[in-house]
């Protein structure tokens, strides 16, 4: 099967909504249908969407990081620049 493969830009609120709609989903019960296997597309596009969250926290995370190095860095040299 060829499929295309599309760019979305989605707020990371938007993921956690997604996220949580595929979870209320999975947990529908639909009697003798397929076994269950009709839940697998979803339970892969919730998988894929979850690394995405993942991601975008520790990007969050990192930059925050950054931001507090970059904070203290810069005391650290209005300070030595007092001393001198």
């Amino acid at each position: 099967m060829n499929e295309a493969v599309i760019t979305l830009k989605l707020s990371d609120n938007e993921i956690d909504l997604l996220v949580n709609s595929l979870e209320m989903l999975e947990s529908a019960i639909v009697p003798c249908v397929d076994n269950g296997q009709w839940k697998v597309p979803y339970e892969q596009l919730k998988g894929d969407l979850q690394i995405i969250q993942k991601d975008v926290i520790d990007r969050k995370k990192e930059h925050i990081i950054k931001q507090n190095m970059e904070v203290k860095w810069n005391l650290e040299k209005e300070k030595y620049l007092l001393k001198t």
